[in-house]
């Protein structure tokens, strides 16, 4: 869960950079959409479902 957990931190770090301008990158912004499935997989993990 902890792994899970750090992969939405560096997800969500990553669109930061983007949207500050720091570092211009789609890379960067197709990282950071994935945070909302960081978020489905914690929930997931948490309720003790296998979705």
């Amino acid at each position: 869960m902890l792994a899970t957990l750090r992969w939405g931190i560096i997800c969500r770090y990553q669109a930061e950079r983007h949207l500050s301008g720091q570092t211009r990158s789609v890379e960067l912004v197709t990282i950071g959409r994935r945070v909302c499935e960081t978020e489905w997989d914690l929930l997931c993990l948490l309720d003790g479902s296998n979705w």
